[in-house]
């Protein structure tokens, strides 16, 4: 990218935006980035270079002033929670605020939105033993409101496409790397208490959060316009890693082998706890479900048309331990 580029990213207070703003900002192209009224400062005074906006996806008057100058798009805000109560709330975000920002991308003249999803939105076939790109137009067996969520969101990017907005759509699954330990899938690290000990016989696939920004990068600065992309470098047991994560943390690896019955016993019990005003539950029916499920991904894609390397799962896991284990600021 160059000559008279203005990037605009929204989400770059969170776990992937963040880490996406500290790459643009070495590419000496003004970037702004939106945040909320109740967005940590911390974390945005982190990183120099940024120009930032106070404005939601959802306020289309303010979100139209972020627009102004505007080149090209990365849209990674976007609410990710499996509690009920949340659910009205996620698929406004997640639908009507991506919404609002491909409208504003093609009454702007944005040149290019690049669009963060989700494995959750990826459909799933009977039997299918390793889930690719697929056809993005189905949505059958979506395990998950949150995946629902995004599916439709996907859908306003394949509008937008539609209407002449170049655009390309990535989705990652289980991201890992370093953040702020209570956020996100970053969440994992935390193998403190009863948790840190119990593991399930799932198998999903992960990805280092680096892989996920650069290659969100590469597809913005290449003519591809109207794909999605799996981002996904193994498909490991849930057990796998965190017995990786005690090691690096020195702690004792998970032991109590949790069977579904136990799962849905726990689900039930965080659920009721939190119905009579406790906090929000650890685990919920659909977390609890995933942890058993086995889900594999092929990221082959991507890493064909980008002769593209994914960093190892043992290596950023690795990483991400050392910095938290170090107790210096994770961001």
């Amino acid at each position: 990218m160059s000559g008279n580029k203005k990037i605009l990213v929204t989400g770059g207070t969170g776990f992937l935006g963040h880490h996406l703003l500290r790459e643009l900002v070495k590419e000496n192209i003004p970037v702004r980035a939106i945040h909320r009224s109740n967005s940590d400062r911390v974390v945005m005074d982190a990183i120099e270079g940024v120009e930032w906006m106070e404005a939601d996806v959802l306020d289309i008057v303010k979100l139209e002033e972020a627009f102004e100058g505007i080149t090209h798009v990365y849209h990674s805000a976007a609410m990710v929670s499996f509690v009920p109560s949340d659910f009205k709330k996620m698929h406004q975000i997640n639908i009507e605020g991506t919404k609002n920002v491909v409208n504003l991308s093609l009454e702007k003249g944005v040149e290019k939105l690049v669009h963060v999803s989700s494995i959750a939105a990826v459909s799933r076939k009977a039997n299918q033993e390793i889930l690719t790109e697929g056809d993005a137009s189905e949505s059958e067996g979506l395990p998950s409101e949150y995946g629902k969520s995004k599916y439709k969101s996907e859908m306003e990017v394949w509008r937008g496409f539609a209407e002449g907005l170049k655009v390309a759509i990535v989705n990652p699954s289980i991201i890992v790397g370093p953040f702020q330990w209570d956020r996100s899938s970053v969440r994992l690290f935390d193998r403190e208490g009863f948790i840190g000990k119990v593991y399930t016989n799932g198998i999903t696939g992960f990805v280092s959060v680096h892989d996920v920004v650069n290659a969100m990068q590469l597809l913005m600065n290449s003519e591809v316009n109207g794909e999605r992309f799996i981002l996904s470098a193994e498909n490991l047991p849930l057990k796998q890693v965190f017995n990786w994560m005690a090691e690096d943390l020195g702690i004792k690896a998970p032991t109590i082998g949790s069977p579904k019955m136990l799962s849905a016993i726990m689900w039930r019990a965080f659920y009721l706890l939190h119905k009579i005003g406790g906090p929000s539950p650890l685990i919920t029916k659909e977390t609890a479900k995933s942890a058993h499920a086995e889900n594999k991904y092929s990221g082959n894609k991507f890493a064909t048309a980008f002769d593209y390397e994914y960093q190892s799962i043992r290596e950023i896991v690795r990483e991400t331990c050392r910095v938290k284990k170090s107790g210096e600021r994770p961001f």
